[in-house]
């Protein structure tokens, strides 16, 4: 490996003109590192007139600037090397493209700016992208002219459309045949042959249906062989001519003088080798050229995988047969050719077809007929029943919820959940500011006139004053009596639904207050339409949610007398629950007790709580399976349930 470090035009001048990548506005020791791993293409320079030089021969490929210039001096110097040389067409790379890369927006869009940064990356990047950008610039010069493009794409078609026929084959005779007929089709060859190599044997080989025979020859000897070893085309004038060449191997036999092109077609990724593409032209023939065989290789490389397909196939078909002592051509069939043949003489109580008719069948017809009369009776004496179930809530009954005696703003909860109280007890404050006014001023209007009574006890005007003042001063304490909640009963305060600030209007539910006996018990809301046939007494069946198939029979107690809606049975249910129960349409309202306070899940007791959500069902009906079965019958037997 050679490389120089250019100091002036002159030194330029003595190198060969060659496609290179020129390294320019570099630090010295990052171009030396650079260069050295580039190999022999790359120049370093050190001046823009020494990079004009090299330029103006038109031996650059990549042109990279460094740090040494970057921003706008980059975008200066690109501009000269367009202008001073038009026919420059490599490709640019600027690592030091600076804070605003849109200075170059210009030459990115014209394709003049493979690649841009705004800082110089670490050299091992940079090495990957001068090597992407040289191999862009050999791709678009190898690019062939736009009526060769077009002859080759319309060549692609063709042979997508043999690969497209010959994956529809049905085996791999077929397959080779089709292909041998490909080949003669896309080249104009006078004959074809697929040669299949088989590596466990080292042999070039290939079936032929119609003579009923197998080619196989070394994969040693002969120009077919030399195109497997080298995994390359071979393209002759004259087949005879080469010294490599094998009548029996390279063209079975036939003239010397045969024109002759083979490619080998193999898997691209692991370079496996599966057959040798053959053509074959008469000596009278053109010889074949680059074109034949550009397409030759084209068709080769599409039918790999196929054919590849083929052969996996073809030798997990062998290696069955060897495996079952059964020769290739017979491993896929049902019947050996000597049955069959026995069979057809007719030879008594010998070669007999198998039998698909065990002792077992005997019964299984009895056993049928004995599975349809069970299921007949079944369906006579068996019933099915009708459930009717909704969402359902464990209520604690007797409690009481204290509410609101008309509309005001809280003052203060005087309780808490949990304490116990007495009748009387004061539960909460509502605003009152005017009816503590009011009590002053009467209060203040009975004093003076109880005052004055009592100064002249003999003036009857004073006597008459004070029965009206009284009765002002006891109303005026009854309004702001009404301001103060207070417990209608002994008790335990339960929930607490309000705090202080909180406006309340008449009958909003303040808090809940347990009497001395508490029941637990069910509310279940039954879609409406059940209501004509529910009644107390049905048996009633809990699942609450969570504790799957933990069923709690229980026996409706009460049934609502009126079909309600949505709103109306979650105020039934009160503030604290009725809001969490999903309710589309009108029901009915089903209650039961429960029997204990506890209920048992996957082999663990349990506490009923107040407001814990389930699911109820009750039996509402019953039916005949038959009558479910046949509805007709109804009218001639009546409906059971």
């Amino acid at each position: 490996m050679t490389r120089t470090t250019l100091e002036t035009p002159e030194e330029e001048a003595r190198l060969d003109a060659r496609a290179a990548t020129l390294l320019l506005g570099w630090a010295a020791a990052s171009a030396e590192e650079t260069a050295a791993a580039l190999g022999d293409a790359a120049r370093v320079v050190r001046g823009a007139e020494a990079a004009h030089e090299i330029l103006g021969r038109g031996d650059v490929a990549v042109l990279c600037l460094g740090a040494g210039l970057s921003g706008e001096g980059a975008r200066t110097f690109l501009d000269e090397v367009y202008a001073r040389h038009p026919g420059y067409q490599g490709c640019n790379v600027v690592l030091a493209a600076g804070p605003d890369p849109e200075v170059f927006a210009e030459l990115v869009s014209a394709d003049r700016v493979y690649y841009l940064t705004q800082k110089p990356p670490p050299p091992a990047e940079v090495l990957h992208i001068l090597r992407s950008a040289a191999e862009h610039v050999h791709a678009r010069r190898s690019r062939p002219p736009e009526d060769e493009d077009e002859e080759q794409a319309l060549a692609i078609h063709r042979v997508l459309q043999i690969t497209e026929r010959l994956a529809r084959q049905a085996g791999l005779a077929e397959a080779v045949a089709r292909t041998e007929e490909a080949i003669c089709e896309l080249v104009a060859a006078d004959r074809a042959a697929v040669l299949l190599y088989d590596p466990e044997t080292d042999t070039l080989w290939n079936r032929r249906p119609e003579a009923g025979e197998e080619r196989r020859e070394s994969a040693a000897a002969g120009l077919v062989s030399y195109s497997v070893r080298t995994r390359a085309a071979v393209r002759l004038d004259r087949v005879g001519a080469d010294p490599r060449y094998d009548g029996e191997a390279d063209n079975d036999g036939g003239p010397v003088d045969e024109r002759f092109l083979a490619v080998p077609v193999l898997e691209r990724s692991t370079a496996r080798v599966y057959a040798v593409a053959v053509a074959l032209r008469a000596a009278g023939e053109p010889s074949f050229d680059g074109a034949d065989q550009r397409q030759l290789e084209v068709l080769a490389e599409q039918i790999a995988p196929v054919l590849g397909r083929f052969l996996f196939r073809h030798e997990l078909e062998e290696r069955a047969a060897r495996r079952h002592g059964v020769r290739g051509t017979e491993a896929g069939r049902i019947f050996r050719e000597e049955a069959l043949e026995h069979h057809a003489r007719g030879v008594p109580d010998q070669g007999q077809l198998l039998q698909l008719s065990p002792g077992w069948t005997r019964w299984t017809y009895p056993l049928l007929l004995l599975l349809f009369a069970a299921a007949a009776v079944f369906a006579l004496v068996g019933s099915i029943h009708e459930y009717a179930g909704g969402p359902a809530v464990v209520r604690l009954e007797g409690q009481t919820d204290v509410t609101a005696p008309l509309a005001g703003t809280v003052v203060s909860v005087e309780v808490a959940a949990g304490r116990r109280v007495a009748a009387g007890d004061l539960l909460a404050r509502l605003y009152g500011v005017q009816e503590a006014a009011e009590l002053d001023r009467a209060s203040r209007e009975f004093e003076l006139g109880l005052a004055g009574r009592l100064r002249n006890p003999a003036d009857p005007s004073a006597e008459r004053t004070l029965g009206p003042l009284r009765a002002q001063k006891v109303q005026a304490e009854r309004r702001l009596e009404e301001r103060s909640v207070r417990a209608p009963h002994d008790g335990t305060v339960g929930d607490v639904w309000i705090q202080a600030g909180q406006h309340l209007t008449p009958g909003q539910v303040i808090l809940s207050l347990d009497g001395g006996d508490p029941r637990l018990g069910i509310v279940a809301l039954i879609p409406g339409h059940y209501r004509p046939l529910l009644r107390p007494g049905m048996p009633l069946r809990l699942e609450l949610e969570g504790y799957g198939y933990a069923y709690q029979q229980l026996t409706v107690e009460s049934v609502g007398d009126e079909v309600v809606g949505p709103a109306e049975a979650r105020r039934f249910l009160g503030p604290g629950i009725g809001d969490a129960v999903p309710l589309t349409g009108s029901v009915v309202l089903v209650t039961a007790r429960l029997p204990a306070p506890t209920f048992e899940a996957d082999g663990r007791a349990y506490a009923y709580h107040h407001g814990t959500p389930g699911t109820a069902e009750v039996r509402v009906r019953s039916e005949k399976i038959l009558f479910a079965l046949v509805p007709a019958l109804r009218a001639l037997w009546g409906r059971n349930g």
